[in-house]
């Protein structure tokens, strides 16, 4: 993972917003662990994940609505 990825991103101009249909035919790579940190971070905390392990609860949903 890139340290700074977004500032990188933003400072280069490198993000770009347009049609999801642009992207037809076309391989796309993610980043993935900045991806579900960044989930993981705008998520409302669940404060009993910690004490129960594992995922927390809302991930599924917080993904689902991203995709």
């Amino acid at each position: 993972m890139i340290r700074h990825f977004e500032f990188f991103t933003a400072e280069r101009r490198l993000v770009q917003h347009n049609a999801l249909s642009n992207l037809k035919d076309t391989r796309l790579g993610i980043e993935g662990t900045h991806w579900l940190r960044k989930l993981l971070q705008n998520s409302a905390k669940e404060p009993a994940t910690a004490a129960l392990g594992g995922i927390p609860i809302g991930l599924k949903a917080a993904i689902e609505k991203e995709l």
